[in-house]
This record gives C-alpha cells, structure tokens and sequence, in this order.
C-alpha cells in the first residue's frame, strides 16, 4: 500500500473513531433536567441547555428560560466544559454557553468536533480547505490558543483542569499516537499508542487515553 493510500485509511479510520468519540460525549453528557421541561440537557453552571429545533435554549435549575441561541447551521450536539456548554453541529458553527449569555467561537475551516474540559474552556477540531488541520482552544473572551496538527488527523482533544494546555488524539500512517502541547504551542508531550483510543481525559488524576472495548 503506497503512503497516500495509507494516508486515505488513516484519515477515513480516524473518522470513524471521531463519530464514535462523539457519541460516547453525547451520551455522556446527559443531565438530570428540571422537572418543569422535558428533553435531555447539559449542565451549565447551575442551569441548564438543551437543543432545540436546531437552536439551544438555557433555562435556570428552576425551569425559567433564561436565553435562546441559533446559528447560522442548525445546533446540533451539546458539550459539556466545566461551568460553560459548547452548542455546535459538525461542519457547522459553535457557540460558548454560559449562565449568563453565549459568544460564538470563530472556526477557521470545517468544524470536526469540540471537547470541553472542566476548567471552563472548549476545544475546537477544524479542517482547512487544504486538508492540515488546527485545534484551538476558547473561553469567554474567545480563542485562547491554537496548535496545527502536523502530520496527523485529530480525533480527540483534552484540557487540563487548569486550562493551560491542550492534549490531542491523533491517527498517521504509523497508528494512533497522543500529542500535548502548552498555551505557547510548544510541543510538551507524544506517546504512541499500542491500540486504538476512542477519547482523552485529562483530569486531576494525570492524562490518559480511553481505548475501544471490544
């Protein structure tokens, strides 16, 4: 197999373990709603957003509706980041969900995915046009940082509790391997893995890969 057809499987493999990520955050991101409405929610802060017809709405833990928001795409996934949501659609838009009101997170090139992490913070996966991809990390006032992913496609991203660093899951040619890097986008960490990983975590008990079961 020649290196650009390795490269087409690794990518169309990586995929395929991106969706499977994404389901598990979906699931994962369930949360106990107010009695008052219906519908499966994340948390943010002490309230609450769910999606509805391809718009997010966040209502207080008392059931008042505190704020609808749209984007220009239909809001399809809601992911969880410490006291704030991310609202986004792969292929889409995302916007920042807080308590208090939303900012919308300016995606450079096709949006893949977003992970959140506790300390308040979302990760944004995107693909340029030219196919390189970038990871970026936001919070209230916007992007915070980015990294680009050379050499390998993104499945997953991870945050430490103290936001000041971004892990990557990544897929090349050679197999799945972990990349970190700091607020600077100096390289600080890469691990090959021995097996395929569905997703990071990264939390006060160190970073790790969460590997497929069979």
């Amino acid at each position: 197999m020649n290196n650009a057809a390795r490269k087409r499987r690794g990518k169309l493999t990586a995929l395929c373990f991106l969706l499977l990520a994404l389901t598990a955050a979906v699931w994962a991101a369930a949360a106990a709603a107010p009695e008052e409405v219906s519908g499966e929610y994340v948390p943010v802060g002490n309230s609450f957003a769910r999606i509805s017809s391809g718009a997010v709405e966040v209502f207080s833990d008392t059931g008042e509706e505190l704020y609808t928001a749209s984007a220009g795409t239909a809001l399809l996934a809601l992911t969880p980041a410490g006291d704030r949501a991310a609202a986004w659609a792969p292929g889409g838009e995302a916007l920042l969900l807080a308590e208090d009101g939303y900012s919308r997170m300016d995606i450079s090139g096709r949006l893949l995915a977003v992970f959140g992490g506790e300390c308040g913070y979302a990760a944004a996966l995107s693909e340029e046009a030219s196919g390189r991809c970038r990871a970026a990390v936001y919070g209230a006032q916007g992007e915070e940082f980015s990294v680009e992913c050379e050499g390998f496609f993104p499945v997953a991203a991870a945050l430490p509790p103290e936001g000041d660093a971004l892990a990557l899951l990544g897929v090349d040619s050679a197999g799945y391997l972990v990349k970190a890097y700091s607020a600077a986008g100096a390289a600080l960490y890469e691990h090959r893995l021995d097996e395929a990983a569905l997703t990071l975590i990264w939390d006060e008990d160190g970073l790790r890969a969460v590997p497929l079961q069979d």
